[in-house]
């Protein structure tokens, strides 16, 4: 299992790559999310900045070209998953964790102990399981499908979880 200092500690690697519609106040804060959502099995996410992802289950993600070039993936331990990618970017390894650079296309990331990173301008998530998302940036969100709501003006922790009764 995944802890929130995992999550802080994978965080900063991301902000080096942030895009420039993410204020300056939230980039000050990536390394303090302060608030944790509950929701049912999925999360749905579209905006710019970054979004990183513990969990278990499905991952999608669409980039887009970015004008600034810094849309950026990162998917730790992808040697012990299923990845699919589609599209274009500058793919490497480092150990057994797969980075993209300059993607633009899709990716797909099915397995359990999912951390995932992205950074784009403009970016589109889906993930489906459990687990929990922390968003930066500016864009809206929805939580099993629910009302969607901007992203946070702070760096925020969002849980999603499968529900008992489907399992």
């Amino acid at each position: 299992m995944f802890s929130v200092r995992m999550l802080l500690a994978l965080t900063p690697m991301l902000a080096v790559v942030i895009p420039p519609c993410v204020p300056d106040e939230i980039i000050d804060d990536i390394r303090d999310p302060n608030v944790v959502r509950r929701g049912t099995g999925s999360i749905e996410a579209e905006g710019c900045g970054t979004a990183t992802v513990i969990g278990q289950g499905e991952v999608f993600i669409e980039l887009q070209e970015d004008p600034e070039g810094r849309a950026h993936l990162v998917i730790y331990d992808a040697a012990n998953k299923d990845v699919t990618l589609n599209g274009e970017g500058r793919k490497y390894w480092r150990g057994n964790h797969l980075y993209v650079d300059g993607l633009v296309g899709t990716a797909t990331i099915v397995g359990e102990g999912l951390v995932v990173g992205v950074t784009g301008h403009p970016l589109y998530l889906y993930a489906e399981g459990s687990g929990r998302v922390s968003l930066a940036g500016v864009g809206t969100y929805s939580v099993n499908g629910g009302e969607e709501q901007p992203w946070p003006t702070e760096v925020e922790e969002i849980a999603y979880e499968a529900d008992a009764a489907e399992e």
